[in-house]
């Protein structure tokens, strides 16, 4: 699994503004999640993926854990702080994760994807906008 590791958000996304406007944040929120530079954490334990989220909403680490193709509980987004939402996972590959929503707002999906050596790129789509965002691999 190449995304094992951590992951930190470098200051570089693609088509964000309008990903941001089309789920309808609010110019706080908007402001929130543009400062907000997260970092994915990724570990495998036998058929169980774990996902920590850091940095979303505040210094609290929010944790997914899942199988590939079963449903799980995810944190909903920047605009629904706290709330969750039902999303399946799907591994595409050993260098790419798809999350897909199936119940809960917002319906987005995201593919997650090793795109070169320590890079990640987050494709998010909602509706018919899609954005990226891109992440560098954090070495300790």
């Amino acid at each position: 699994m190449a995304f094992q590791g951590k992951w930190k958000h470098v200051n570089d996304d693609d088509q964000f503004d309008a990903f941001l406007d089309a789920l309808g944040a609010n110019a706080l929120a908007k402001k929130v999640a543009k400062e907000i530079h997260p970092t994915f954490e990724y570990e495998k334990d036998g058929d169980t993926y774990i996902m920590r989220f850091v940095g979303f909403g505040g210094p609290t680490t929010r944790e997914c854990k899942f199988k590939d193709g079963e449903e799980f509980d995810h944190p909903a987004s920047i605009i629904a702080p706290g709330e969750t939402r039902k999303v399946v996972a799907k591994i595409l590959s050993d260098t790419a994760v798809e999350l897909k929503t199936t119940s809960g707002t917002p319906d987005i999906s995201e593919v997650r994807e090793v795109v070169g050596e320590g890079e990640m790129t987050n494709t998010i789509t909602y509706g018919t906008v899609s954005c990226k965002r891109f992440f560098k691999k954090v070495t300790e």
